[in-house]
């Protein structure tokens, strides 16, 4: 296997901070590359980083759906020949949704006053999009995000862009939530019946719900993956961290758990905001829409 694409695929499954659509660039650059050293690699090389990428960030949807794209041109001379085309017209999407997302969060804040806004974990896209209403938001929330504190990342991009930021513990910033009129989150992987993300998010929507207090959840349309994929797809249940996170040395019987991703349910109140604009969830907790591709 090309050692540039390799080594692409192991820096990304070290990181464990970094959005998915980050993530996902970084591959498709990789790709790229490999493309243009050598415009016909072989479908080994493919299936072989099929399989890296799969287990570098199993949760993630944009680096399984760059996965099922090397596995196809491996498996069909037609997928093949439009393998560096497929790769292209994905990394463009990874890179204007977020513009595209940004603009539309920032007509949804058209006609609120300035405001505070509740962050959970750390999202680029929601970062970006928060960044530039940043006019109409006179303070963000940040939840420190334990046991890897990605909070703190998205606390210092939010101050140097100019925005005041109080950072909390996780119970704390639930605690602060009535003071804000929105929560903002990003997303992992997005289905029609649930979104994925850091695990806390389902308390965060919970409270959010009983305050009356709507949720954003900023993510573009790459995230996407219909139910039966991503349960096939999508490793969730493997992805806990070191107990040593939590508590390093702890007694005999004391059983420690460190996951780092669940599952949140549509619901009303709960809405995704994608390039495409805002899709709201119905009533059966389900989102209506067009399938991506």
């Amino acid at each position: 296997m090309d050692e540039k694409l390799r080594r692409a695929l192991e820096r990304i499954a070290r990181d464990k901070t970094s959005g998915a659509s980050q993530l996902a660039r970084i591959v498709c650059a990789a790709l790229r590359q490999r493309l243009a050293n050598s415009p016909s690699p072989r479908t080994a090389e493919l299936r072989t980083a099929a399989r890296l990428l799969l287990s570098a960030q199993p949760e993630m949807a944009p680096v399984a759906r760059l996965a099922i794209e090397c596995r196809r041109a491996a498996n069909s001379a037609a997928a093949f020949g439009r393998f560096p085309e497929v790769v292209a017209a994905f990394e463009a999407r990874l890179t204007t949704a977020p513009t595209a997302i940004a603009a539309h969060f920032e007509s949804l804040l058209s006609g609120h006053g300035n405001i505070r806004v509740a962050m959970f974990s750390y999202s680029g896209t929601a970062i970006g999009a928060v960044v530039r209403a940043r006019r109409r938001i006179r303070g963000v929330f940040c939840a420190e995000g334990r046991p890897n504190f990605e909070g703190r990342r998205a606390a210092r991009e939010l101050s140097l862009a100019g925005l005041r930021v109080t950072l909390l513990t996780d119970p704390a910033w639930l605690d602060s939530l009535g003071k804000a009129a929105m929560v903002v989150v990003g997303a992992d992987a997005v289905t029609e019946s649930a979104f994925l993300n850091k695990v806390g998010t389902s308390a965060a929507v919970c409270s959010a719900r009983r305050l009356r207090i709507p949720v954003y959840v900023l993510a573009d349309s790459t995230k996407f993956l219909p139910s039966t994929a991503a349960r096939r797809l999508l490793k969730v249940r493997n992805q806990a961290g070191p107990i040593s996170e939590v508590w390093s040395g702890a007694p005999l019987r004391v059983h420690i758990e460190n996951p780092y991703l669940a599952w949140t349910s549509w619901q009303e109140g709960v809405h995704w905001l994608s390039e495409a604009g805002i899709k709201r969830a119905t009533r059966s907790r389900q989102l209506s829409y067009q399938v991506f591709r």
